[in-house]
């Protein structure tokens, strides 16, 4: 979280780096904040999967589970 803090104080509006910051919100159990930076992320991607994906991501969050699952960590390692 650290390392998530200082990137998103050097580049607040950055999604790629909102989009981690997310993820790692969401492993935490911060799930509101993960909902807002995924939606920066959201708001700031053309890619329509990717934003279909994640988008699938704060819908999970609002119903308060967790959708980054180990098979979406291995993915995203890749």
């Amino acid at each position: 979280m650290f390392a998530c803090e200082k990137a998103v104080k050097l580049s607040p509006n950055n999604g790629d780096i909102l989009h981690s910051r997310g993820v790692a919100r969401a492993l935490t159990g911060d799930y509101q904040g993960a909902i807002e930076d995924f939606q920066v992320f959201v708001d700031s991607v053309e890619d329509g999967e990717e934003k279909a994906k994640v988008e699938g991501w704060i819908e999970t969050l609002k119903k308060g589970e967790n959708p980054i699952t180990e098979e979406v960590l291995e993915e995203l390692k890749n």
